[in-house]
Protein backbone atom coordinates (compact mmCIF):
# COMPACT_ATOMS: atom_id res chain seq x y z
CA UNK A 1 0.00 0.00 0.00
CA UNK A 2 2.90 2.34 0.71
CA UNK A 3 4.24 1.76 -2.81
CA UNK A 4 0.94 2.66 -4.50
CA UNK A 5 0.98 6.24 -5.89
CA UNK A 6 -2.61 6.99 -4.75
CA UNK A 7 -3.36 9.62 -7.39
CA UNK A 8 -6.86 10.05 -5.95
CA UNK A 9 -5.53 10.52 -2.40
CA UNK A 10 -7.95 9.70 0.42
CA UNK A 11 -10.93 9.47 -1.95
CA UNK A 12 -9.25 6.68 -3.93
CA UNK A 13 -8.43 4.80 -0.73
CA UNK A 14 -12.04 5.07 0.42
CA UNK A 15 -13.37 3.89 -2.95
CA UNK A 16 -11.02 0.91 -2.97
CA UNK A 17 -12.04 -0.10 0.55
CA UNK A 18 -15.75 0.20 -0.29
CA UNK A 19 -15.27 -1.88 -3.46
CA UNK A 20 -13.33 -4.56 -1.57
CA UNK A 21 -16.06 -4.80 1.09
CA UNK A 22 -18.71 -5.17 -1.61
CA UNK A 23 -16.92 -7.76 -3.75
CA UNK A 24 -14.84 -9.85 -1.38
CA UNK A 25 -16.38 -13.04 0.07
CA UNK A 26 -13.51 -13.53 2.52
CA UNK A 27 -14.04 -12.73 6.23
CA UNK A 28 -11.13 -10.25 6.05
CA UNK A 29 -10.13 -7.67 3.45
CA UNK A 30 -6.77 -8.58 1.91
CA UNK A 31 -4.30 -6.60 -0.18
CA UNK A 32 -5.43 -8.66 -3.18
CA UNK A 33 -9.00 -7.45 -2.64
CA UNK A 34 -7.82 -3.82 -2.54
CA UNK A 35 -5.70 -4.19 -5.66
CA UNK A 36 -7.36 -6.93 -7.79
CA UNK A 37 -5.68 -5.85 -11.03
CA UNK A 38 -2.22 -6.03 -9.48
CA UNK A 39 -3.02 -9.41 -7.87
CA UNK A 40 -4.19 -10.80 -11.21
CA UNK A 41 -1.08 -9.60 -13.03
CA UNK A 42 1.18 -12.56 -13.92
CA UNK A 43 4.66 -12.66 -12.48
CA UNK A 44 7.66 -12.15 -14.70
CA UNK A 45 8.36 -15.17 -16.88
CA UNK A 46 4.89 -16.66 -16.36
CA UNK A 47 1.89 -16.66 -18.66
CA UNK A 48 -1.85 -16.89 -18.23
CA UNK A 49 -4.08 -18.91 -20.55
CA UNK A 50 -7.27 -17.53 -22.06
CA UNK A 51 -9.27 -20.05 -20.01
CA UNK A 52 -7.66 -18.74 -16.81
CA UNK A 53 -8.44 -15.16 -17.76
CA UNK A 54 -12.11 -16.03 -18.40
CA UNK A 55 -12.30 -18.06 -15.18
CA UNK A 56 -10.95 -15.13 -13.21
CA UNK A 57 -13.37 -12.72 -14.86
CA UNK A 58 -16.33 -15.00 -14.14
CA UNK A 59 -15.24 -15.36 -10.51
CA UNK A 60 -15.13 -11.57 -10.16
CA UNK A 61 -18.55 -11.35 -11.84
CA UNK A 62 -20.04 -13.85 -9.42
CA UNK A 63 -18.56 -12.01 -6.46
CA UNK A 64 -20.02 -8.76 -7.77
CA UNK A 65 -23.47 -10.35 -8.01
CA UNK A 66 -23.20 -11.76 -4.50
CA UNK A 67 -22.10 -8.38 -3.17
CA UNK A 68 -25.19 -6.48 -4.30
CA UNK A 69 -28.37 -5.76 -2.38
CA UNK A 70 -28.85 -7.02 1.15
CA UNK A 71 -26.78 -10.15 0.69
CA UNK A 72 -23.60 -8.78 2.18
CA UNK A 73 -20.45 -10.84 1.60
CA UNK A 74 -18.46 -12.44 4.36
CA UNK A 75 -21.39 -14.28 5.94
CA UNK A 76 -21.40 -17.16 3.51
CA UNK A 77 -18.71 -18.69 1.32
CA UNK A 78 -19.54 -20.38 -1.97
CA UNK A 79 -19.01 -24.13 -1.88
CA UNK A 80 -16.66 -25.42 -4.55
CA UNK A 81 -19.55 -27.27 -6.20
CA UNK A 82 -21.66 -24.12 -6.35
CA UNK A 83 -18.81 -22.03 -7.68
CA UNK A 84 -18.41 -24.52 -10.53
CA UNK A 85 -22.16 -24.47 -11.13
CA UNK A 86 -22.25 -20.69 -11.40
CA UNK A 87 -19.33 -20.81 -13.82
CA UNK A 88 -21.21 -23.40 -15.90
CA UNK A 89 -24.33 -21.24 -15.96
CA UNK A 90 -22.39 -18.23 -17.23
CA UNK A 91 -20.47 -20.38 -19.70
CA UNK A 92 -23.74 -21.87 -20.99
CA UNK A 93 -25.00 -18.38 -21.77
CA UNK A 94 -21.68 -17.25 -23.24
CA UNK A 95 -21.42 -20.27 -25.54
CA UNK A 96 -24.78 -19.34 -27.04
CA UNK A 97 -23.85 -15.66 -27.16
CA UNK A 98 -26.77 -14.86 -24.88
CA UNK A 99 -26.70 -11.35 -23.51
CA UNK A 100 -28.08 -12.51 -20.17
CA UNK A 101 -27.67 -15.56 -17.94
CA UNK A 102 -31.14 -16.54 -16.76
CA UNK A 103 -32.60 -18.81 -14.09
CA UNK A 104 -32.95 -21.46 -16.77
CA UNK A 105 -29.19 -21.38 -17.40
CA UNK A 106 -28.73 -21.68 -13.64
CA UNK A 107 -31.18 -24.58 -13.27
CA UNK A 108 -29.53 -26.44 -16.15
CA UNK A 109 -26.20 -26.04 -14.40
CA UNK A 110 -27.62 -27.23 -11.07
CA UNK A 111 -28.55 -30.56 -12.67
CA UNK A 112 -24.80 -31.29 -12.48
CA UNK A 113 -24.32 -29.90 -8.96
CA UNK A 114 -23.84 -32.68 -6.41
CA UNK A 115 -25.77 -30.94 -3.61
CA UNK A 116 -28.65 -29.84 -5.82
CA UNK A 117 -28.86 -33.24 -7.54
CA UNK A 118 -29.28 -35.00 -4.18
CA UNK A 119 -32.30 -32.81 -3.44
CA UNK A 120 -33.77 -33.17 -6.93
CA UNK A 121 -33.58 -36.96 -6.79
CA UNK A 122 -35.08 -37.06 -3.29
CA UNK A 123 -37.98 -34.99 -4.59
CA UNK A 124 -38.67 -37.52 -7.34
CA UNK A 125 -37.36 -35.39 -10.23
CA UNK A 126 -36.34 -37.23 -13.40
CA UNK A 127 -32.97 -35.57 -14.02
CA UNK A 128 -32.68 -36.62 -17.66
CA UNK A 129 -36.15 -35.34 -18.43
CA UNK A 130 -35.42 -32.10 -16.61
CA UNK A 131 -32.13 -31.55 -18.45
CA UNK A 132 -33.72 -32.19 -21.85
CA UNK A 133 -36.61 -29.85 -21.15
CA UNK A 134 -34.47 -27.00 -19.84
CA UNK A 135 -31.84 -27.42 -22.54
CA UNK A 136 -34.49 -27.33 -25.26
CA UNK A 137 -35.94 -24.17 -23.70
CA UNK A 138 -32.53 -22.49 -23.52
CA UNK A 139 -31.70 -23.37 -27.13
CA UNK A 140 -35.06 -22.44 -28.66
CA UNK A 141 -36.98 -20.02 -26.45
CA UNK A 142 -34.02 -17.82 -25.52
CA UNK A 143 -32.94 -17.13 -29.08
CA UNK A 144 -34.03 -13.52 -28.59
CA UNK A 145 -31.19 -13.12 -26.07
CA UNK A 146 -28.49 -13.65 -28.71
CA UNK A 147 -26.39 -10.50 -28.79
CA UNK A 148 -24.51 -8.96 -31.70
CA UNK A 149 -21.55 -8.16 -29.46
CA UNK A 150 -19.19 -10.62 -27.80
CA UNK A 151 -19.44 -9.32 -24.22
CA UNK A 152 -19.87 -11.83 -21.42
CA UNK A 153 -23.42 -12.64 -20.34
CA UNK A 154 -24.83 -10.68 -17.42
CA UNK A 155 -27.00 -12.36 -14.76
CA UNK A 156 -30.64 -11.30 -14.91
CA UNK A 157 -32.30 -9.61 -11.95
CA UNK A 158 -34.01 -12.88 -10.99
CA UNK A 159 -30.67 -14.75 -11.17
CA UNK A 160 -29.17 -12.19 -8.79
CA UNK A 161 -32.17 -12.26 -6.44
CA UNK A 162 -31.93 -16.03 -6.06
CA UNK A 163 -28.25 -15.88 -5.12
CA UNK A 164 -28.82 -12.97 -2.74
CA UNK A 165 -31.82 -14.69 -1.13
CA UNK A 166 -29.80 -17.86 -0.56
CA UNK A 167 -26.87 -15.87 0.85
CA UNK A 168 -29.12 -13.97 3.25
CA UNK A 169 -30.49 -17.25 4.60
CA UNK A 170 -26.99 -18.60 5.12
CA UNK A 171 -26.00 -15.49 7.06
CA UNK A 172 -29.12 -15.47 9.21
CA UNK A 173 -28.74 -19.15 10.12
CA UNK A 174 -25.08 -18.77 11.06
CA UNK A 175 -23.71 -21.23 8.53
CA UNK A 176 -20.58 -20.57 6.52
CA UNK A 177 -21.09 -22.28 3.17
CA UNK A 178 -23.56 -21.60 0.40
CA UNK A 179 -24.43 -24.67 -1.70
CA UNK A 180 -26.47 -25.62 -4.73
CA UNK A 181 -29.16 -26.92 -2.36
CA UNK A 182 -29.61 -23.41 -0.93
CA UNK A 183 -29.85 -21.92 -4.39
CA UNK A 184 -32.37 -24.52 -5.53
CA UNK A 185 -34.68 -23.74 -2.62
CA UNK A 186 -34.27 -19.97 -3.07
CA UNK A 187 -35.27 -20.36 -6.72
CA UNK A 188 -38.85 -21.27 -5.75
CA UNK A 189 -39.55 -17.66 -4.74
CA UNK A 190 -39.37 -16.77 -8.45
CA UNK A 191 -42.82 -18.26 -9.02
CA UNK A 192 -43.34 -16.82 -12.50
CA UNK A 193 -40.08 -18.19 -13.91
CA UNK A 194 -39.90 -21.02 -16.41
CA UNK A 195 -37.20 -22.64 -14.23
CA UNK A 196 -39.63 -23.10 -11.34
CA UNK A 197 -42.30 -24.25 -13.78
CA UNK A 198 -40.01 -27.07 -14.97
CA UNK A 199 -39.64 -28.25 -11.37
CA UNK A 200 -43.34 -27.97 -10.63
CA UNK A 201 -44.19 -29.94 -13.77
CA UNK A 202 -42.47 -32.90 -12.10
CA UNK A 203 -44.40 -32.34 -8.89
CA UNK A 204 -41.54 -30.79 -6.92
CA UNK A 205 -42.31 -28.05 -4.39
CA UNK A 206 -40.24 -25.91 -2.07
CA UNK A 207 -41.65 -27.84 0.87
CA UNK A 208 -40.40 -31.11 -0.64
CA UNK A 209 -36.87 -29.71 -0.88
CA UNK A 210 -36.85 -28.23 2.62
CA UNK A 211 -38.35 -31.39 4.14
CA UNK A 212 -35.55 -33.49 2.66
CA UNK A 213 -32.75 -31.05 3.54
CA UNK A 214 -33.95 -30.58 7.12
CA UNK A 215 -35.25 -34.03 7.99
CA UNK A 216 -34.02 -36.43 5.32
CA UNK A 217 -37.63 -37.16 4.33
CA UNK A 218 -37.76 -37.85 0.62
CA UNK A 219 -40.86 -37.54 -1.49
CA UNK A 220 -40.32 -40.86 -3.24
CA UNK A 221 -40.32 -44.19 -1.39
CA UNK A 222 -36.97 -45.61 -0.36
CA UNK A 223 -35.05 -42.35 -0.66
CA UNK A 224 -35.40 -41.00 2.89
CA UNK A 225 -32.16 -40.75 4.82
CA UNK A 226 -30.13 -38.60 7.20
CA UNK A 227 -29.56 -35.29 5.36
CA UNK A 228 -26.13 -35.07 3.73
CA UNK A 229 -26.52 -31.73 2.02
CA UNK A 230 -26.53 -28.31 3.58
CA UNK A 231 -29.40 -26.26 2.29
CA UNK A 232 -32.23 -23.98 3.26
CA UNK A 233 -32.63 -24.63 6.93
CA UNK A 234 -30.80 -27.94 6.58
CA UNK A 235 -27.69 -29.22 8.25
CA UNK A 236 -25.23 -32.04 8.00
CA UNK A 237 -24.86 -34.90 10.41
CA UNK A 238 -28.15 -34.48 12.23
CA UNK A 239 -27.49 -31.07 13.78
CA UNK A 240 -30.48 -28.91 14.58
CA UNK A 241 -32.51 -27.56 11.69
CA UNK A 242 -33.23 -23.86 12.06
CA UNK A 243 -35.77 -23.48 9.26
CA UNK A 244 -39.52 -23.30 9.64
CA UNK A 245 -41.30 -26.51 10.48
CA UNK A 246 -42.72 -28.57 7.63
CA UNK A 247 -46.23 -27.64 8.74
CA UNK A 248 -45.38 -23.96 8.38
CA UNK A 249 -43.72 -24.54 5.03
CA UNK A 250 -46.95 -26.07 3.67
CA UNK A 251 -48.62 -22.70 3.95
CA UNK A 252 -45.97 -20.61 2.24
Amino acid sequence: MLEHPWPGNVRELRNRVEQAVALSLAPQITVEALFPSEAARPSEGSFVTLAEVRDGAERQHIRAVMGRGDAKPGGGMLSRNLEKSLHRALACANERRHEYATLEHLLLSLTEDQDAVAVLRACGVDLDLLRRGVLNYVDTELANLVAAHSDDAKPTASFQRVLQRAAIHIQSSGREELTGANVLVAMFAERESHAVNFLQEQGMTRFDAVNYICHGIAKGPGRSETPRVQGAGGTIGGRACDSRSPAAERHR
